[in-house]
């Protein structure tokens, strides 16, 4: 059985471009805890009026429980999750 609550669950949330901001927007309308972390930190401040708390860093996320990443390419994952601040 799927269980569909994310009561309790903290959500990570790295891309916020079209449709990163998209989907994590529709996470914080079903009521759930997610913070954000983008490139261009004004393309995810947005999110803040939902909700949303913006960290400085992906590895801010790090403690989440379910962690999602919207980015360009493997290159670009591999930047963020294993770079300076990953």
């Amino acid at each position: 059985m799927l269980n569909n609550d994310l009561s309790g669950k903290t959500i990570g949330w790295i891309g916020t471009g079209r449709m990163g901001y998209a989907m994590a927007e529709r996470l914080l309308k079903a009521g759930a805890n997610l913070s954000a972390w983008n490139r261009t930190k004004s393309k995810a401040e947005p999110l803040v009026k939902l909700g949303a708390t913006i960290v400085d860093a992906p590895a801010e996320l790090a403690n989440c429980d379910i962690v999602f990443t919207m980015v360009g390419g493997p290159a670009d994952f591999v930047e963020i999750t294993k770079g300076e601040h990953g």
